[in-house]
């Protein structure tokens, strides 16, 4: 039968039995310790669990030395009464964990408190497989379940998140120098700037309040736009660039420069949206040739009037026919949306834009137009299907 792993730190009497059963360890001294103050994790009406720190020991296995890697956490029993409690699932990154106790059951009584040790590896088969650095307990949550004593022995169920938690005191903590930035920070308060959100077909848009910067997203395919996420995330800035601390705890660095009274992100990749409508002038044009049909489209935004025009392959007609939609009800003003067009232009809903390779482009749908080396749209006769 496998030998199951066992630390060489326990009691005297437990080493003996375990001998026989499990098999024995040996524990090193520490190697390392990243030491947290005052974050919780977790906090409700009867306990309050606070991150102490992350350490790493050298472990003897019966089948190996591992240098397995642990969390502390100190619990703050708030009942009046005792309580009990042990790790219920951890996930890394939303994979099972392995973890097992150093410090044994939470035991509290009423108001006492205790810190309390967890091994976290892997969940490998046959055995554990310990973690390659500490900084990857940043990613861990889970829960822990039990009970209070509370003449019924109610049952207690605590979650927590160490990287929620980081994230939010990352939030609470960064922010910009009012003193210093002031002005610029309230010249980027008073505009929003476009940018590429990850593919053809995804754009973002970012905007600054004096306490948070706000990252949304949209994305465009067959059926129009769809929204997409919209967050809040803490910022800082100095002279020459504005970072964001993102979701997991990445930076988004941002240069930008600041003269006259006036902001600007990065040129080349954040537009405003009167950049977008400057870099969205001219003609653009589209072919589409699908299962669903063969059609072309054409766009002209001029100033603040956009026009258009398509023809579309005849189904069952002669060689070369075809339908033309123009004229009367396509050209209209409009005004620029987060990724498309405000106008009452007949299928004016049917465009959009977003930024690509460094430069606003036209979007149909989830098409991506081309710019059209035209000098008027090719009109009812213009077109051939041949």
């Amino acid at each position: 039968m496998k030998q199951k792993r066992t630390l060489a730190f326990l009691l005297a009497l437990v080493m003996v039995l375990s001998f026989c059963a499990f098999g024995a360890g040996k524990a090193a001294a520490d190697d390392d310790v990243i030491t947290f103050e005052n974050v919780i994790v977790a906090d409700d009406e009867n306990v309050t669990i606070e991150l102490i720190n992350f350490y790493e020991k050298n472990v003897n296995w019966w089948e190996g030395a591992q240098n397995e890697k642990y969390v502390t956490f100190r619990f703050k029993n708030k009942t009046n009464h005792v309580i009990k409690l042990n790790p219920g699932n951890f996930y890394l990154n939303d994979e099972k964990a392995y973890v097992t106790m150093e410090g044994g059951t939470v035991s509290l009584e009423a108001g006492r408190a205790g810190k309390y040790a967890y091994m976290v590896a892997e969940d490998t088969q046959p055995v554990h497989t310990a973690l390659q650095s500490m900084d990857e307990l940043r990613n861990l949550e889970g829960s822990f379940s039990g009970w209070q004593e509370d003449g019924k022995s109610s049952r207690l169920d605590v979650s927590f998140s160490i990287l929620q938690a980081l994230r939010e005191e990352a939030s609470a903590l960064a922010g910009p120098d009012l003193e210093k930035y002031g002005e610029v920070v309230g010249s980027l308060a008073q505009n929003v700037w476009y940018f590429n959100g990850g593919g053809d077909t995804v754009l973002n848009s970012i905007a600054f309040s004096d306490s948070a910067a706000t990252i949304s997203q949209v994305s465009f395919d067959g059926n129009g736009r769809h929204e997409g996420a919209v967050n809040h995330f803490a910022y800082t800035l100095d002279d020459t660039a504005i970072t964001v601390t993102l979701a997991d705890g990445s930076p988004l660095v941002i240069p930008y420069t600041y003269a006259d009274g006036t902001a600007a992100l990065e040129h080349g990749t954040y537009f405003t949206p009167e950049e977008i409508a400057e870099g969205l002038q001219g003609f653009w044009t589209l072919d589409s040739n699908t299962k669903f049909g063969h059609n072309i489209f054409y766009a002209h935004i001029d100033g603040n009037t956009i026009t258009s025009e398509s023809a579309a392959a005849a189904l069952n007609g002669a060689p070369g026919d075809y339908y033309w939609y123009g004229g009367s009800g396509y050209s209209a003003s409009y005004q620029l949306n987060f990724g498309g067009f405000d106008t009452e232009m007949r299928h004016g809903g049917n465009w959009f834009f977003n930024v690509i390779d460094g430069k606003p482009v036209l979007l149909h749908y989830g098409d991506v137009c081309t710019p059209a080396n035209i000098t008027k749209l090719p009109g009812e006769n213009g077109y051939s299907f041949k």
